[in-house]
């Protein structure tokens, strides 16, 4: 007889499900949903076209879901593993854990750029795709996790949406097709990438 400590935790079939869920949409599978419908009819319907890749500027796809979920997915999932180590663990060996996500995930959104190893700081950007924004948050998550209440998390969430929103409206930029661009220039041809 084993021992409740020798048993493993529960995943939560859910969160799974919406991950692979995520994963194989990112990995091509919506591409080929469409072949499949394509190999029975002339061509896929517009709504599902549509769908399938990002608006160019204004309005929403089913696509432009697949970076926020993951976000969404990580933040979910948190809870239920923190709840386990804290208390069990030191807040130490919690943050080593952490630090090594964190560091893990920055590295792999290096490789996805595919700059890493060209040693040319110029061509490495350090905050630019969606795994290094997942380790972003995933850092600060943990830290409001290990040290605040749920009404501090959330007194936090808002203050950091207050100050990205301040930081778009009035933090200046540049732009190397026109130069130095005022704040709050949110216009297509100098905010998308």
């Amino acid at each position: 007889m084993s021992s409740l400590s020798d048993t493993k935790p529960q995943r939560i079939a859910a969160i799974d499900a919406l991950r692979g869920f995520d994963m194989f949409f990112l990995t091509g599978g919506l591409a080929l949903v469409v072949s499949g419908i394509n190999l029975f009819y002339d061509r896929s319907p517009e709504w599902l076209v549509k769908h399938s890749a990002h608006v160019n500027w204004e309005g929403f796809a089913a696509w432009d879901l697949v970076m926020p979920l993951f976000l969404f997915i990580v933040g979910t999932a948190m809870p239920f593993s923190f709840s386990r180590r804290i208390g069990s663990e030191p807040v130490w060996k919690i943050y080593l854990k952490v630090a090594r996500r964190v560091v893990a995930l920055f590295l792999l959104g290096m490789v996805v750029q595919g700059n890493l190893l060209s040693f040319e700081p110029s061509k490495m950007s350090l905050y630019c795709n969606t795994l290094q924004a997942i380790a972003s948050g995933y850092l600060i998550a943990a830290i409001c996790l290990l040290h605040l209440s749920v009404r501090w998390q959330v007194a936090v969430t808002g203050v950091l949406l207050v100050v990205y929103w301040l930081v778009i409206k009035f933090v200046p930029f540049s732009d190397p097709s026109v130069g130095f661009c005022a704040a709050g220039m949110l216009e297509p041809e100098r905010n998308l990438a």
